[in-house]
């Protein structure tokens, strides 16, 4: 059993089993927020861009800025899709990156069990089974296959190993090991906010681990704690530079006053802790609304933080460390999600949540595996070691099955959606981004099914009947395009070109569909034709097309008073380009007019 000590067997044994619970996760697509987090994020495709990153913010060009307006200050999400983005800009990478990153907290998760547990044969053993419970978890199915669940495997790398360093300096007095950990700790921190909360993971590993020297009082043994605290100081100017303010400014997308989230907050606590005991089923949003008052769950909630201050005395009087840091290591992640529930916008619960908990989870297991098996002796306990042995492969061959399918409900936005629907079949965030999906491949029929599926479950939802409208109210257009026709436009068609107009003149919209010769510098560059004066030309993005320029054109208004903004779009898709004039730029109608390019579409 020493060789588990061996690096080269641990990368094998942990390569072997990620390869085969995740290796089908590299056939998935690019999902849900992946797609402006990494496939048109403009700061990911050069590593130029990173100096820029540190000073920006997540979702900045969707937002409009970052000052008082940003939610997440997360710059080594960016900086290591910006290095993986040099590679290639597939998805395969990128979902590869995420199983390197397993990886290499599997190898710090099995150190730091044989830490806690002890350096002793059965002990590394036990911290191998450990690992393995971790890596097997279903739970852990979310943050693997999301390339946007990324800050959370950033963050266990980092806090895994600022625990590590910490411990090799109180061993060892070294002091550039304190120096590596909180260098660690900071980059925790800058990959997700939610490390500010895992901080006092350090001195209570401290506390249960580590042995004072000789004269050595609390203050100066705690002391050393101190230049984490000052990588948290770094981290808070960075981030109120970049955001503003601290704590990102929004009011929350349900109106939930203090008791009210303390309500949310206590009822969803056991709702994480049993996904821990039984994940099933998996779902990417599941339909949770908040509460109003205090129901059976609420209460659970109560009884349990009344249990777990008990538990912690317990454990402590006993000196049940392992088993203490274990309980640690499962509430602090969650603390930050249930104290700010007001913060996370409208799904209040996430399995993602739950992955570095389930390192505490499967630290406490082997803890109650040990003790049990240490408590026994001569035939009974040769007996009894046979049953955790079956439990693992009993737990190893379910967990295999269930992640293994799991990974394919995330092959892209439609299975994702479908996977949400089939676990919960009145789920009405699901039908309808089910239903937006279809109109975007312009599958209308499919969407009014799904559009409609959602009015009959909530006749009020936002955006749904807006969306079926536009699915239904379409126009297939001589030339090959069709669009979204909004109400009180009238369409005027010839062999070449076709105008949109609003009865009031308000807004005007001019479509065209041309081939393209040559390369799409050349074919740009014969576009002679002036609209006014050119003020500004640049990249856009538009769903269904390869690439889009915008040109921005001021024009004289015909009255002599003022300038009209006219913005000429020209979306590139193969060997075709559909040319778009449309002003005036601020007419009080550009969101029908939104709609209507969204819509576009080459037959």
């Amino acid at each position: 059993m020493k060789k588990l000590n061996s690096l080269k067997l641990q990368l094998l044994i942990f390569g072997v089993l990620i390869a085969v619970f995740y290796g089908n996760t590299l056939f998935n697509d690019f999902v849900h927020d992946d797609i402006w987090q990494v496939a048109e994020n403009k700061y990911v495709k050069n590593v130029s861009n990173i100096p820029a990153i540190f000073t920006s913010c997540i979702a900045e060009d969707i937002l409009g800025g970052c000052r008082n307006k940003g939610f997440y200050y997360r710059p080594l999400q960016s900086v290591v899709y910006a290095i993986v983005y040099q590679v290639s800009s597939k998805p395969w990478l990128f979902h590869l990156a995420n199983l390197v990153y397993l990886l290499i907290i599997s190898l710090l998760v099995f150190h730091l069990f044989s830490l806690i547990i002890s350096k002793t044969t059965p002990g590394v053993v036990l911290g191998l089974v450990g690992t393995v419970l971790f890596l097997a978890h279903p739970i852990n199915s979310e943050v693997i296959n999301w390339v946007s669940a990324t800050p959370e495997l950033l963050t266990t790398i980092f806090m895994m190993l600022a625990i590590i360093l910490y411990d090799k300096f109180r061993k060892k007095s070294k002091i550039y090991y304190l120096l590596f950990s909180a260098l660690s700790y900071f980059l925790a921190l800058l990959a997700k906010e939610t490390a500010l909360f895992l901080l006092p993971l350090l001195p209570l590993y401290e506390f249960l681990f580590s042995k004072p020297q000789k004269g050595q009082g609390s203050f100066k043994r705690f002391s050393f704690i101190s230049w984490h605290l000052g990588a948290v100081g770094l981290y808070l100017s960075l981030r109120e530079e970049a955001l503003g303010r601290v704590i990102y400014k929004y009011a929350g997308y349900y109106s939930m006053d203090t008791y009210t989230q303390v309500i949310n907050a206590l009822t969803l606590l056991p709702k994480y802790l049993w996904k821990l005991i039984y994940p099933l089923p998996l779902s990417f949003q599941p339909q949770i609304l908040p509460v109003s008052s205090f129901g059976l769950m609420g209460w659970l909630g109560v009884f349990i933080c009344a249990a777990a201050v008990l538990a912690s005395f317990f454990l402590w009087k006993k000196k049940k460390k392992g088993m203490l840091f274990g309980l640690a290591l499962i509430l602090l992640p969650l603390f930050p999600i249930l104290v700010f529930i007001n913060k996370l916008g409208e799904n209040l619960f996430s399995e993602r949540y739950l992955f570095l908990s389930s390192i505490g989870f499967s630290l406490i297991a082997v803890e109650i595996c040990r003790r049990l098996l240490s408590h026994t002796s001569g035939r009974s306990s040769h007996v009894l070691s046979k049953i955790p042995v079956a439990v693992l492969l009993v737990f190893l061959g379910v967990g295999w099955w269930v992640v293994f399918n799991r990974n394919k409900d995330w092959k892209d936005n439609s299975t994702s959606y479908q996977s949400m629907i089939r676990v919960n079949p009145n789920h009405t965030k699901a039908h309808f981004q089910l239903g937006e999906y279809y109109l975007g491949i312009g599958e209308f029929s499919k969407a009014q099914e799904e559009l409609k599926r959602v009015l009959s479950l909530d006749p009020n939802y936002p955006g749904a009947q807006k969306r079926l409208d536009m699915s239904v109210q379409r126009y297939n257009a001589k030339t090959g395009l069709s669009f979204y026709q909004p109400a009180g436009f009238k369409v005027v068609e010839d062999e070449h070109e076709l105008s949109l107009y609003e009865a009031q003149n308000r807004l005007n919209i001019r479509i065209s569909l041309e081939k393209v010769k040559g390369s799409k510098e050349e074919y740009l560059s014969g576009q002679t034709e002036k609209f006014g004066v050119l003020n500004k030309e640049g990249l856009g993005s538009v769903p269904n097309f390869d690439q889009t320029v915008v040109r921005v054109w001021q024009d004289p208004a015909p009255d002599g008073a003022g300038q009209v903004a006219k913005l000429q779009f020209f979306l590139f898709k193969g060997d075709q380009v559909v040319k778009i004039l449309v002003y005036p730029a601020d007419s009080p109608l550009m969101e029908q007019f939104n709609l209507v390019l969204g819509s576009i579409r080459i037959h």
